[in-house]
């Protein structure tokens, strides 16, 4: 706190009104392995100060690396002289403190940095793919511990330390047509419920399936998403509850307030408030203790997400999801059904059993359209059964259309991060009827 508290006095001397400072210290690891051996295995640290700052409705965020008081001081005067350059914006304040934090309990874990069961556990799931059918396995295991520290010069002070472990393995089958892959993730706050054996099990059992395929008729199909295929539209439902995103019409949520979007079964919230699962926090960027909101429940949208300066505007209260200078979800959370991935598969006729994706693109946010491109092992379901894989296919949806058509969900939810998503989203296996899949040009 003493490095931030001389960095807020510098900054308030040079004219700064409005200030948050975040710093977070962070030690990391990483092994990778690639044709099924552990290549790499590298430690690293990284530290920085995060600096929203005011001067009237002039507003700046940015970050700072050297943290020494030379350097500090130095800082504090660029940025005060930028900030005074800036146009207005529509900025009405930042909270109030002092607040009360729940618990940082299960947030961290000694275990999650004992590098050498971490590399244990990396021969360990190559051996389990090789043993289950995979010819070559590649992949990355990280583990990190995070310290931060938050104050603002409305009276906050907050912080709290967190693990975070997260494993990627990709399992390739060599065969005569060529190769198939099955990709798995997992992230956790320790080593053991990254659960890598069962995900590297997983993932070649995905691999093994893909390996005879054949083209299909473009058409609607049912779709059955894994939660790695459907991070980052999720993710996206997140964003579009901003009010941010509304105001510059980039949601499709506008003047949706009380109406229906989704699925009676579909209920959506923010939720970082479960200490196990990476993502969650105490507070937000504001020092507000953070609180689970529900944005859709039963598929009605019930609620945009603020901070305090747009609940302001607005006459309502923060949700907590500073977001500075806007607002954004902190981990998007589908809520669990009362399905399994056995019933998805028995009751589908024609469709499609999808494990991951890239490239998820929007041709309009303001109505919610999109496209994605499934990757590796693509399963095509015939009455009830999968028969064999396909390749070369996009589907084409819409958010709202989306949710409106999900109709089941697995009875577990996961965490989950993706390549394309920036955040830690919570995602149960789900399927959703009548999907446009077509083929990219």
């Amino acid at each position: 706190m003493e490095t931030l508290n001389f960095f807020m006095k510098e900054l308030e001397k040079r004219g700064a009104e409005d200030i948050v400072l975040k710093a977070e210290k962070t030690h990391n690891y990483q092994i990778k392995f690639y044709n099924s051996k552990i290549d790499i295995v590298k430690e690293y640290d990284f530290s920085k100060i995060l600096v929203f700052a005011t001067k009237g409705r002039k507003t700046i965020l940015t970050s700072v690396k050297a943290v020494d008081k030379k350097s500090l001081t130095r800082k504090a005067s660029e940025i005060v002289k930028f900030l005074s350059m800036l146009p207005d914006s529509d900025y009405r304040g930042i909270a109030d403190g002092p607040f009360k934090y729940r618990s940082n309990k299960n947030m961290a874990s000694k275990e999650a940095m004992n590098i050498p069961k971490a590399i244990k556990m990396c021969e360990d799931a190559i051996s389990t793919a090789v043993n289950n059918g995979g010819t070559r396995v590649a992949g990355v295991l990280e583990g990190s511990v995070t310290d931060e520290e938050l104050i603002s010069n409305h009276n906050v002070k907050a912080k709290q330390k967190e693990t975070q472990t997260y494993l990627s393995i990709r399992v390739l089958t060599d065969h005569t047509k060529g190769t198939s892959s099955g990709h798995m993730t997992s992230i956790a706050r320790n080593l053991k419920d990254l659960k890598a054996k069962d995900k590297s099990e997983q993932a070649a059992e995905i691999s093994l399936q893909g390996v005879e395929t054949r083209k299909i008729p473009v058409g609607k199909y049912d779709i059955i998403y894994y939660p790695l295929a459907s991070a980052s539209i999720i993710e996206n439902i997140g964003d579009a509850a901003s009010i941010f995103n509304v105001e510059t019409q980039s949601s499709c949520f506008i003047n949706k307030l009380g109406k229906k979007v989704a699925n009676e079964k579909v209920t959506i919230s923010d939720d970082p408030t479960n200490n196990k699962i990476p993502g969650s926090s105490l507070f937000d960027d504001e020092g507000v203790p953070t609180k689970r909101n529900r944005i859709i429940d039963k598929g009605v949208f019930k609620k945009y997400l603020h901070n305090t300066s747009t609940a302001k505007k607005y006459k309502t209260k923060t949700t907590a999801n500073a977001g500075l200078p806007m607002p954004e979800a902190t981990s998007t959370k589908l809520h669990r059904g009362d399905s399994s991935i056995e019933e998805m598969i028995r009751t589908t006729k024609k469709g499609l059993l999808i494990t991951n994706t890239w490239y998820t693109r929007f041709q309009s946010y303001i109505k919610g359209d999109f496209s994605t491109i499934p990757r590796d092992s693509i399963l095509i379901i015939k009455n009830g059964k999968i028969s064999g894989a396909t390749t070369g296919i996009r589907l084409n949806d819409n958010l709202i259309r989306l949710m409106s058509n999900i109709e089941l969900l697995d009875r577990k939810v996961e965490p989950i991060a993706g390549w394309e998503t920036e955040r830690i989203n919570q995602i149960p296996i789900f399927k959703v009827k009548n999907v446009l899949v077509t083929r990219p040009k």
